[in-house]
């Protein structure tokens, strides 16, 4: 089957599950995952994070967790009142990388759970600044909202596939899938 994709990127909300899809993915088709953190605090971060990615995205072997073309759009308007990357750059971005985006979506139950888990589980270290957690606490419904939108918008021009990460037969079925399309690099 010819290889359609050069590289995949993982979008979704913070506890969607795209570190988990990532994994597996590697250990399916021997690709890495590079993890774009996440939104930067500076325009000389994001530059710099844009330039890493386009270098890495020249060769096709990459799982992105998360794409500042993309979250920039969601989370930048949330915690800056703007995004720092234009619609038009996101989609020159976009085609250069000619991705497959997974969209991890959980039910809105399924996030709250998610959230209550990650505050309180102590085993895991919350890597995200106090302030910041707040702020995203505040505005899960607003993130969820433009994902939704950015992704319908997506999907006229890019192949988005969104799945429940939670569903674990259907996303090792799409996955097995997925890694059936892409050359193994391992």
């Amino acid at each position: 089957m010819e290889n359609l994709y050069k590289n995949i990127i993982l979008e979704g909300p913070d506890g969607s599950g795209k570190s988990y899809i990532g994994k597996k993915l590697e250990a399916l088709t021997g690709r890495t995952t590079y993890h774009a953190g996440g939104v930067p605090r500076s325009i000389k971060m994001l530059l710099s994070r844009a330039d890493d990615i386009y270098l890495k995205a020249q060769k096709p072997d990459f799982i992105f967790d998360r794409h500042p073309a993309i979250s920039e759009q969601v989370y930048g308007p949330i915690m800056r009142n703007s995004s720092r990357i234009s619609m038009g750059t996101s989609h020159q971005m976009l085609k250069a990388l000619n991705p497959l985006i997974l969209y991890l979506r959980p039910t809105d139950e399924q996030l709250r759970e998610s959230r209550e888990f990650a505050v309180n589980d102590k085993n895991k270290p919350d890597h995200k600044p106090k302030a910041h957690r707040k702020l995203l606490d505040k505005h899960y419904p607003k993130i969820i909202e433009e994902y939704d939108w950015l992704m319908h918008n997506l999907a006229y021009s890019h192949q988005v596939v969104q799945i429940d990460p939670r569903n674990k037969p259907l996303v090792d079925s799409i996955l097995r899938n997925i890694a059936r399309t892409l050359p193994c690099v391992g």
